[in-house]
């Protein structure tokens, strides 16, 4: 969740193994687009939590590859900016 927010993502953390997250662009677009890349993670459609889009936290290599894809699809700070491994 820190490297999300230090990327300028707002975030919501809630008890469980995943993170809520907003996107630059529009959630659907980002999430339709990561699927693509075969990493899944569920879009907030409806409600409250509208426009977020939640992501499961798991095993280093997962996550990297989450955050690859994502700043691909999204546009945020480059992975060497906020990969620290």
């Amino acid at each position: 969740m820190a490297r999300l927010r230090e990327a300028g993502y707002r975030t919501l953390a809630m008890e469980g193994n995943y993170v809520l997250f907003l996107s630059v662009k529009d959630s659907q677009t980002v999430v339709k687009a990561l699927k693509e890349k075969n990493v899944w993670v569920r879009d907030y459609e409806k409600g409250i939590l509208k426009g977020w889009i939640r992501v499961s936290t798991g095993a280093k290599r997962c996550m990297e590859r989450f955050w690859e894809a994502l700043q691909e699809v999204d546009g945020k700070k480059t992975l060497a900016n906020i990969l620290s491994i």
